[in-house]
């Protein structure tokens, strides 16, 4: 008889705009990828879109004599070619990223297709074109942590901007529009991370971006801050001519908002902590666990979880991480609750 996987639960885990996003669209997929951690490819546009980020990461580069941010390439080609490049050397030549490894679909040639070159080459251009016409953003790829009512949450952000602006890239969605900029409970996320660190007397970080923002009160945060969606989707004509578009979308958020975060985070720890890890049975066919979500039953997992563990403790509704639990003292970020 096959032994059953044992799996460690993270009854409060620290939230994510993608965990968020997982639970948020099916609490079995979350169970796939956070508890039993099953391994999954990705398709070629997720990877460009990795590709397209770091285009836009490493478009700025620090002055080492003034600290100021300017243009990573010195021209319009270069930027281009140098995409073209790193996608031939670093995503074709490895055929993974991050450790996943990347599934090609009869139109990708293995990553080598003149379409799909084309259209690595053609966002590189309107991705130039954007930012050498934009002033610099103030900091990239940054991290942001936070906690409240005990609910820890984080973010990384792909830029900040001046006046308390989040921007963040997408690119493989169908349709970003204002209803989805309006709605993305991830970007909420992003948001209250934002506001917490600039509450926190433990984060050195965002203070130093916005130091004339440190401390503000939540309604005028609120008032002045914004989130930023830059929309770099993929666009086929009937023939497959690939038709990039570049476009930012841009939002703000309310106590109501963050106060919905709360209560979605809440519900989702609830269901972690009861073992209901039911699929949704919506947007099947974009999951990456699709072709194995019948051969697995998370119940089977956890129905004798206490009692494989600690058959002593078994009807005493406890659960002890370890045996010999160590003392640690943590440092508490301020608590916040949006009333």
């Amino acid at each position: 008889m096959k032994k059953i996987k044992e799996l460690k639960v993270v009854e409060n885990p620290q939230w994510s705009p993608s965990r968020l996003a997982v639970a948020d669209r099916c609490m079995k997929g979350y169970w796939f990828q956070y508890i039993f951690h099953l391994k999954h490819t990705i398709s070629s546009n997720i990877a460009i879109g990795k590709l397209e980020h770091k285009m836009i990461e490493n478009f700025w580069k620090e002055d080492p004599d003034t600290g100021l941010l300017v243009q990573g390439y010195k021209s319009y080609q270069s930027f281009v070619n140098s995409a073209v490049r790193d996608w031939k050397f670093y995503y074709v030549r490895s055929g993974e990223v991050d450790g996943q490894k990347i599934e090609w679909s009869e139109y990708d040639g293995n990553g080598y297709s003149s379409w799909l070159i084309g259209r690595i080459a053609e966002t590189a251009g309107i991705i130039y074109t954007r930012y050498v016409n934009e002033e610099p953003r103030l900091k990239a790829e940054v991290k942001m942590e936070g906690e409240f009512d005990e609910i820890k949450i984080m973010a990384i952000a792909d830029e900040l901007r001046k006046d308390l602006v989040i921007r963040d890239h997408k690119s493989g969605y169908k349709k970003i529009g204002e209803y989805f900029v309006q709605n993305n409970i991830q970007m909420t996320l992003c948001l209250m991370c934002l506001f917490n660190c600039l509450q926190s007397p433990y984060t050195t970080v965002i203070p130093k971006i916005y130091p004339e923002y440190k401390g503000i009160p939540l309604d005028e945060f609120l008032d002045i801050s914004k989130i930023e969606i830059h929309d770099i989707s993929p666009r086929w004509t009937k023939d497959r001519i690939h038709q990039p578009i570049t476009k930012i979308y841009s939002a703000k958020r309310t106590e109501q908002d963050f106060n919905e975060v709360i209560e979605a985070i809440e519900s989702k720890q609830k269901a972690i902590k009861e073992r209901d890890f039911h699929p949704s049975k919506d947007n099947c066919d974009y999951c990456f666990y699709n072709h194995h979500c019948n051969k697995y039953d998370p119940v089977k997992y956890h129905e004798n979880e206490y009692e494989r563990n600690f058959p002593l403790f078994a009807n005493a509704g406890v659960f002890i991480d370890s045996c010999n639990p160590k003392i640690v003292k943590k440092r508490r970020q301020k608590i916040f609750r949006f009333k």
